[in-house]
């Protein structure tokens, strides 16, 4: 979107390095976060071999700006109920980094 000042990396790192760098600015922890937090965007990559997923996401109030990151997710069945393109909304345990649910959203 042209907004951002962070230089785009997409075209230049691997969906692993993308993750974990991703893991790595999560690890930054804002204090005073709750334990669970919800947050929309749209399904990057699906990677089941290390049960993650990437996903480009929306701010998420109080917790992260908006961003394209990469998140472990449990359960792993949870990868199966959503492709790459897919709209979500899902939300994250603040002190593991996992996102625990996913809901397909109407696009």
């Amino acid at each position: 979107d042209d907004e951002s000042t962070m230089p785009a990396y997409n075209d230049r790192m691997t969906v692993q390095e993308l993750i974990d760098l991703s893991s790595y600015i999560a690890s930054l922890r804002p204090k005073g976060v709750p334990k669970s937090v919800s947050g929309v965007g749209k399904v990057v990559a699906l990677v089941p071999d290390t049960q993650e997923i990437v996903v480009d996401h929306e701010e998420i109030k109080g917790f992260m700006d908006a961003m394209t990151m990469g998140y472990k997710v449990n359960p792993i069945s949870l990868l199966k109920t959503v492709k790459p393109g897919d709209a979500v909304r899902f939300t994250i345990d603040t002190e593991t980094r996992v996102i625990t649910k996913i809901e397909k959203l109407k696009n």
